[in-house]
């Protein structure tokens, strides 16, 4: 779950090559990072949510960005959000837009990374830090994230997505003004409390209830999304999401996701919305499990013969942290993240020792794999079978309950 969101910050730290058949230009020949604070509590819509701190510290190139550097917005800038314990998504992410041909600039929120993930992004990240000791919770964060940078077109992605295929002609839709989507599992959720907990503008109507994990709109043709986005987020700073009550009843559970629901309900126009097909997206464990590989190396996918853009892997633990072990199943996601984090081709390289055995690339990954996610299945039976013939041998071994005679049972029953 996770969302595009607000402001634009002036402080643009880099440029970019965009001329037609050309690699993005690397760090070192044109880039430089800085780090913009932005105003944790916002005092009304359309307030200024970024300034450039005075704490702008140097990356290791020593290259650090003033708000002088501001000019013109970007075309296209993706976001998204990552910490040290999502880095292998973000990498999957990043390579992904690569290999798709996305060499826009990319802008990380970072939460929490480790200086050796920075050194590695460097070549294809924006990276930008929150201010210190900031109340909100990460779910809060991605209309934060958003605007940090000006762009003309604000594509919001979250961590754990693998696009699987060009985001050309989503994009074409977000610049004639339509505000592109993904439905979320299930579409359904609606709460009339919206209307009084984020101030809406009217009561919110029945629609799809989208999934945060991916937005694209213009700025130019929705300049408020953000900043309203952000204080319907001020006002859920102190409430409890999901990851603490464990329920989906709240209207708040999903935080910024409800929050951005709520406006794309109430004061939002139905036909400025476009919502794309329900198949174009494979999320969650279930409909990754569907989805098959049609082409590793350019990590095209199908679920139901339907060809995907995204691939979602929400829910915990994700699939390169140890927990993960336990229940691991083969799925697309699966396979597209072993070869975005080991392939020659890829923009991010991760070094094997860094992520757990399954996803490192050779035999010996290849096996740890097959023995969590296809040798278990028959074991797995056995083990089932076992625990049905214990018990039946348990019952067996019960004695029987006594039972009247037949005599006494027919006087009893006369």
């Amino acid at each position: 779950m996770m969302a595009a969101s607000d402001q634009r910050g002036r402080p643009l730290s880099f440029t970019y090559g965009r001329e037609v058949g050309r690699r993005p230009a690397r760090a070192h020949e044109c880039r430089r990072v800085s780090r913009c604070v932005p105003s944790p509590t916002v005092e009304g819509r359309g307030a200024a949510l970024t300034s450039c701190g005075d704490d702008a510290q140097p990356t290791k190139s020593g290259d650090v960005a003033s708000c002088a550097d501001a000019g013109v917005a970007d075309p296209v800038r993706f976001f998204t959000i990552s910490d040290a314990r999502h880095y292998p998504g973000l990498v999957a992410l990043v390579n992904s837009l690569r290999l798709q041909g996305h060499g826009e600039p990319i802008t990380v929120l970072d939460l929490g990374l480790h200086d050796a993930q920075r050194e590695a992004l460097g070549a294809e990240c924006d990276l930008v830090t929150p201010p210190p000791h900031s109340p909100r919770h990460p779910w809060l964060l991605e209309p934060q994230a958003c605007m940090l940078r000006d762009a003309e077109i604000v594509v919001y992605v979250d961590a754990d997505v693998i696009v699987t295929d060009s985001l050309g002609s989503i994009i074409d839709a977000a610049r004639d003004g339509r505000i592109c989507v993904f439905t979320d599992i299930p579409p359904t959720r609606w709460f009339a409390e919206w209307e009084q907990i984020f101030d809406l503008a009217q009561p919110p109507r029945r629609q799809p209830y989208v999934n945060a994990g991916f937005l694209a709109f213009s700025s130019t043709a929705f300049p408020d999304l953000l900043p309203r986005w952000f204080e319907c987020c001020d006002r859920l700073v102190a409430q409890p999401t999901y990851l603490d009550t464990g329920s989906l009843d709240s209207p708040t559970a999903l935080s910024s996701q409800d929050a951005l629901n709520a406006i794309l309900m109430s004061e939002v126009a139905p036909d400025r919305i476009a919502f794309q097909r329900a198949e174009a997206e494979a999320q969650g464990p279930d409909q990754l499990a569907r989805t098959r590989v049609v082409d590793l190396d350019r990590l095209s996918c199908r679920i139901d013969d339907h060809p995907t853009t995204l691939l979602h892997a929400w829910g915990s633990p994700k699939p390169w942290e140890p927990a993960a072990a336990q229940g691991l199943r083969r799925s697309a996601y699966l396979r597209c993240l072993r070869r975005l984090l080991s392939a020659d081709d890829v923009a991010v390289p991760v070094p094997p020792p860094s992520v757990p055995m399954w996803l490192r690339p050779g035999a010996r990954g290849m096996l740890s794999l097959w023995l969590l996610t296809q040798a278990r299945r028959p074991w797995r039976g056995v083990q089932t079978r076992a625990r049905h013939a214990r018990a039946r041998l348990e019952r067996a071994r019960q004695p029987a309950p006594t039972r009247a005679p037949a005599r006494e049972r027919d006087s009893a029953m006369r």
